[in-house]
């Protein structure tokens, strides 16, 4: 597929359109976790007296658990980072086309062990609270030419802007990300997968960079190599860093302060469950994509895993509901929704069951389905999967509500 950030001047009004639906389906969510809560006078416990012991056991366990699967989820993450920069570097030290697959397969393979995480986002945890590196690893769409050279502009990038970056390192890098516009993203996971695969021309597979941009004989590569280590090495600290927030013998951790305001973390485990499910997922991510038509909408374009990235947030979804999230086996979001309401508890999870099946039924890759005709298979399953999700998001919001709890659509 192709993508580049130049197709966006002409997307505007398609765009604007997308906003609109996105806004829309925002405010239906916000219906439903705001609507029963007007009538309901002032707020109760969060655990009724009747069996009170009991809930307030089980909501304890789920918190252990969840901070358990949370901090080995981070870990796993930035294990497969680490991969990935050995792979970076076998790459960078002796290039040829057998170590620029092997990268790429790295890639694919740590950005699946990363995305089930979203679900830990909207919640003002460490991933996005006001000093969250969220932004730094994940940020998106991604201006090509603000990294590296185009089509039509071979001179394009940091990557060669000698005087301006005369030497490419974290701390550089980090001071340029989105600076001067959102759209220039100089670090994370995108910037590494455009590193790797280049600016996506084709209308049939993802980007085609040649393994000779990494070449010593070519003029830009050893800055090239250089930026792709930074970023890469950025990557691995970053998740390092929020598995140690999560690491509950660490003082003065996240999870000290998480495991001991329960009401508050299970307000945002369903915060963090309802907001990717429907304004990231069904909207921001699909829905946008949907209606403008517009590669550049896609979030994983350079590789076209979009569909890989999709099924592994509703993945996400799934294990925090189920408590599940980084191979734990403890109760989860699902067991606690039980103890309220039994019926609730067995739609929401056969609600996430029913999108979890349509994501992995997704037929890739994700622009061609966003631009095939209205009507196909492709458009369908997409239409069908922002409709699961919202069901979702709708689910958690009431079963937050089960539990006299008001989800903030902020994420705060």
């Amino acid at each position: 597929m192709i993508c580049s950030v130049s197709t966006l001047c002409s997307a505007q009004a398609d765009r604007s359109m997308a906003k609109a639906v996105l806004t829309a389906l925002t405010a239906s969510l916000l219906l439903v976790l705001t609507g029963c809560a007007a009538s309901q006078g002032p707020a109760v416990p969060t655990v009724a007296p009747d069996g009170g012991q009991e809930r307030m056991a089980l909501r304890s366990a789920v918190l252990q658990n969840h901070a358990r699967g949370v901090a080995q989820l981070w870990s796993s993450s930035a294990a497969q980072a680490r991969l990935l920069l050995e792979a970076n570097q076998a790459l960078v030290e002796a290039p040829d086309e057998q170590r620029l697959v092997l990268a790429r397969q790295a890639w694919i393979k740590a950005r699946q062990a990363y995305s089930p995480s979203e679900v830990l986002r909207f919640q003002g945890g460490p991933i996005d609270d006001e000093d969250g590196p969220e932004g730094q690893i994940n940020g998106w769409p991604l201006d090509e030419a603000y990294i590296d050279y185009v089509v039509d502009q071979p001179m394009a990038g940091l990557v060669q802007d000698l005087k301006g970056l005369p030497v490419i390192d974290a701390a550089s890098l980090l001071q340029r990300n989105e600076q001067g516009g959102e759209e220039n993203i100089a670090t994370g996971w995108h910037a590494v997968e455009f590193l790797l695969w280049g600016q996506d021309t084709n209308s049939d597979g993802p980007g085609t960079r040649p393994y000779t941009d990494y070449l010593p004989e070519n003029p830009a590569a050893l800055r090239r190599g250089a930026y792709l280590m930074a970023v890469s090495k950025l990557l691995v600290d970053d998740l390092a860093g929020l598995a140690g927030e999560w690491t509950e013998a660490a003082p003065g951790s996240f999870s000290e302060g998480f495991l001991a305001d329960e009401e508050r973390a299970v307000r945002g485990m369903w915060t963090g469950l309802a907001m990717l499910a429907g304004h990231e997922l069904a909207g921001e991510r699909i829905a946008v994509a949907y209606e403008t038509r517009d590669q550049e909408d896609e979030q994983s374009c350079f590789s076209d895993t979009t569909h890989l990235d999709i099924l592994a947030n509703v993945q996400g979804i799934q294990q925090l509901y189920r408590g599940t999230i980084g191979g734990q086996q403890g109760p989860g979001l699902r067991e606690l929704t039980a103890a309220f309401d039994p019926a609730l508890a067995q739609q929401l999870d056969g609600q996430i069951e029913v999108a979890l099946k349509t994501a992995g039924e997704l037929t890739p890759p994700f622009d061609q389905a966003i631009q095939a005709e209205d009507g196909s298979p492709q458009r369908s399953q997409l239409s069908q999967l922002m409709s699961q999700l919202e069901a979702v998001a709708q689910g958690a919001a009431q079963a937050a509500q089960a539990m006299q709890l008001q989800i903030n659509l902020a994420g705060h």
